[in-house]
């Protein structure tokens, strides 16, 4: 999982992603919120939304030859990205909307009701991935893996930083784990709360990193 942090254009992610895949044979990218920032100031200029500039990453990452989509990286081990985007009702102390505007420099088609509602644009984007039993499906031997990962929490007894005015509602999904679930991921690896973490939560099966 990789964000290039600093300047997020499309040219700092083909920089980053090509000296990746000097390095490992499959690189995997999932997009993660300064990713989709368009900054008018850079050459994210050229995007008219941020939806827009995600689908150039797509690109990108075909033409580096890295995955956004899941693939079978050996035999019986999937490697399965998920998008997401967090839901400020993460938040159960207050799971209402804040005062504060997290990723202001995101840019939002009119079509997907507002940056409130773009968890459920990203959510769907999910569909076709987790429509796949991935271990129902497998035939070699031994016990197939899962690895799923998301740049966002899918749990609210992860660890991000707490004190932060209003981040519990910027910083997750819930419905995200129930997608990690569904396709019955073994470890799921996840990003944003610059806090690490190895532990199990929920029904004990998943590994959350």
């Amino acid at each position: 999982m990789l964000t290039p942090r600093a300047r997020p254009t499309k040219n700092a992610l083909k920089i980053c992603l090509k000296e990746f895949k000097k390095r490992f044979r499959r690189v995997f990218f999932c997009p993660g919120n300064h990713d989709l920032w368009v900054r008018r100031d850079t050459s994210d200029r050229m995007y008219p939304d941020s939806i827009a500039k995600l689908a150039a990453m797509h690109n990108v990452c075909q033409e580096v030859g890295a995955d956004m989509g899941p693939a079978e990286v050996a035999q019986g081990v999937f490697v399965v990205p998920m998008f997401s985007w967090y839901n400020h009702q993460f938040d159960e102390g207050d799971p209402h909307p804040g005062g504060l505007r997290y990723d202001s420099f995101c840019e939002w088609p009119q079509a997907l009701g507002g940056h409130l509602e773009v968890w459920k644009y990203f959510i769907k984007l999910n569909a076709s991935r987790v429509a796949v039993d991935y271990k129902k499906g497998y035939r070699g031997e031994g016990d197939p893996c899962v690895l799923s990962m998301s740049h966002f929490l899918p749990r609210v007894e992860l660890p991000f930083s707490r004190g932060v005015t209003e981040l519990a509602k910027a910083v997750g999904c819930k419905e995200l784990d129930l997608q990690i679930q569904q396709i019955d991921s073994d470890v799921h690896v996840f990003g944003h709360s610059h806090v690490n973490i190895d532990t199990t939560c929920g029904n004990g099966e998943t590994r959350y990193v």
